[in-house]
């Protein structure tokens, strides 16, 4: 079997809504959040508007959802509001966010017995190469807990532009 990286279809959003529950902070004991959280919640609307939006590259094997890398900017979920007023605060190689075309809501997912095969990587190209030309920059948020989230942000090319107590944002230009 190969890992099959794609856009996903309409009928993709139950397996994606499905992976996406399953690592959400709030469902992880404490031993599973040290491998890696998300802290966004989508609902399965909002999935499809992603899907619809080509905002989402796919990663299956064995014809199972092992993986997504999505944008939750199109959702306007009002769990990303904090990413929003960032915009208006952060800045990019001295310009303001927002005054750049910039994707909040950057999420990626692995299942844990997929990771380190470079699977984040190649949604990524595949998500950048849907959404190039609609977006300049991606934009996402980290728990500091989150050691592992930080690092494949960090491995993918996302520079740090600012911080909280608690989180950190980073931001990815996609554009040339």
């Amino acid at each position: 079997m190969e890992y099959i990286i794609r856009e996903p279809e309409i009928t993709d959003a139950d397996g994606i809504h499905i992976l996406h529950k399953k690592y959400l902070y709030q469902n992880l004991s404490e031993e599973q959040r040290s491998h890696g959280f998300i802290k966004v919640e989508y609902s399965l609307n909002d999935i499809k508007k992603i899907i619809e939006a080509n905002d989402i590259a796919l990663c299956c094997y064995d014809k199972s959802i092992i993986g997504y890398y999505l944008l939750g900017f199109v959702t306007q979920n009002e769990a990303l509001n904090y990413q929003y007023k960032a915009l208006n605060e952060l800045f990019y190689n001295g310009k303001l966010l927002n005054e750049l075309k910039v994707a909040c809501g950057a999420q990626a997912i692995v299942e844990k017995e997929y990771r380190s095969s470079g699977l984040t990587n190649r949604m990524l190209q595949l998500l950048i190469e849907n959404v190039i030309g609609k977006y300049d920059y991606l934009m996402s948020s980290i728990t500091k807990t989150n050691d592992t989230a930080f690092k494949v942000h960090e491995k993918s090319g996302y520079t740090v532009v600012g911080e909280t107590d608690t989180k950190v944002f980073v931001c990815l230009k996609i554009a040339s």
